[in-house]
């Protein structure tokens, strides 16, 4: 089929863009097998196939994974987390033909909260949107990205996948991050923090 492809097409190969590898990996009962099938295409160019693979683990922590020749011949390339620009396009673009809009200030703490990287922006923007759905339509408002961050942290599989290492964050969040579950933790063992805090809460809205 490839071959045809590129007959037809005028083409030197077909390029297969595969995302999240590591499913395919994990769902798959002979990982290496399927691995190999990759290693063949990448060593026979008369296969007319290549590849690009993107996933969140590193080459090292997939190598660890699953044991095969074939990540030794592969070129690792990091990618750098979103500009605001893109940030705001990865929103934007979704939001078309909805009755869905973010306001740029939103976008902005969504940008703030997450530094760009992808997979944090999409959880942050799903649970914005699940505190929000109430309505026939919804305008996201700088606060309401504010407010879903805690249900953010508290997804614990993103800490458990390493989403939150320390070299794919800055300071400034992982000190937001250790801040905000050490207060959960006080408020666990102290409920009169919790209770203390929403008098204020209440004193300040009087």
């Amino acid at each position: 089929l490839a071959k045809q492809l590129c007959a037809t097409a005028g083409k030197s190969y077909l390029l297969l863009l595969l995302d999240e590898l590591h499913v395919l990996l994990r769902e798959s009962g002979n990982p290496k097998g399927v691995l190999a099938d990759f290693r063949t295409d990448l060593n026979e160019m008369s296969n007319k196939i290549s590849l690009l693979l993107a996933d969140r683990y590193t080459l090292e922590e997939s190598e660890k994974k699953v044991d095969s020749e074939y990540w030794l011949q592969l070129t690792p390339e990091a990618l750098d987390p979103l500009d605001f620009a893109s940030t705001k396009s990865a929103i934007e673009v979704p939001c078309q033909g909805t009755d869905i809009r973010f306001l740029t200030g939103a976008i902005e703490r969504v940008y703030y909260w997450t530094g760009g990287y992808p997979f944090h922006v999409q959880r942050l923007v799903q649970n914005v949107l699940a505190n929000n759905l109430d309505g026939p339509w919804v305008t996201v408002m700088p606060t309401d990205v504010d407010q879903a961050v805690p249900g953010l942290l508290n997804q614990d599989r993103l800490f458990q996948e390493g989403l939150c290492r320390k070299d794919r964050i800055d300071a400034e969040l992982q000190a937001a991050i250790a801040a905000v579950l050490e207060w959960e933790d006080l408020r666990d063992l102290f409920p009169v923090l919790s209770e203390e805090a929403e008098w204020r809460e209440l004193l300040k809205q009087w």
